[in-house]
């Protein structure tokens, strides 16, 4: 393959690996020390015969640019400790004692911690909101005097949980069969509900 058409090639292929990043590789977690000497010294370290001259000097530019990404990669994925979430808490949903909710009804949710946000999962779909309405998902005050909406039903199971909120301090959750009336008070039409209990 002639010289020109090997760059070329390079170069579609880094394009290709850059546009897998995202913007999670580039987080700037500091990592450990050895982690930064052990790049450094990759980067400075001194050939033992001169560089063969190549022509098309924007590959090497480009394929420096890779590796500084990959490299940055390497180092957030182990600054997060291969991130890997952490379960905080669980709860069991039920229907039971809830006025107007189908019998029978189950869920689980979880708290986990994913290093840069805490996010509490839970899949609803096996559980229907009244005719016309729309299910939202509540963290309660064991006395119910205070409560934290969550939003609507998502169909990744996925909620961040608010800064700063102890799941201590609001372990009921609810699901709610919530009407399109514009009032983002709680309804009082529960269809789940369960306590989260702390795994640590």
């Amino acid at each position: 393959m002639p010289e020109s058409e090997r760059a070329d090639e390079l170069d579609r292929r880094i394009v290709t690996r850059l546009g897998e990043l995202t913007a999670d590789d580039f987080r700037t977690e500091a990592p450990p020390a050895a982690v930064w000497q052990g790049i450094t010294a990759s980067l400075v370290a001194p050939a033992a015969t001169a560089p063969t001259p190549i022509r098309r000097s924007r590959a090497i530019y480009a394929a420096v640019g890779v590796a500084a990404a990959v490299a940055l990669a390497a180092i957030g994925f182990m600054a997060r400790g291969g991130d890997e979430p952490v379960t905080l808490a669980t709860a069991e949903l039920t229907s039971e004692g809830l006025p107007g909710a189908p019998e029978g009804r189950t869920a689980v949710a979880t708290v986990v911690d994913r290093t840069d946000r805490r996010i509490l999962q839970l899949d609803l779909a096996s559980t229907r909101p009244a005719s016309g309405e729309y299910l939202e998902l509540w963290l309660i005050t064991p006395d119910i005097s205070g409560m934290v909406s969550l939003g609507a039903a998502r169909p990744d199971g996925s909620y961040d949980l608010p800064p700063g909120l102890e799941v201590g301090d609001y372990p009921v959750v609810d699901v709610s069969s919530e009407p399109y009336d514009g009032d983002p008070a709680h309804s009082g039409a529960s269809l789940l509900r369960g306590r989260l209990e702390t795994t640590t």
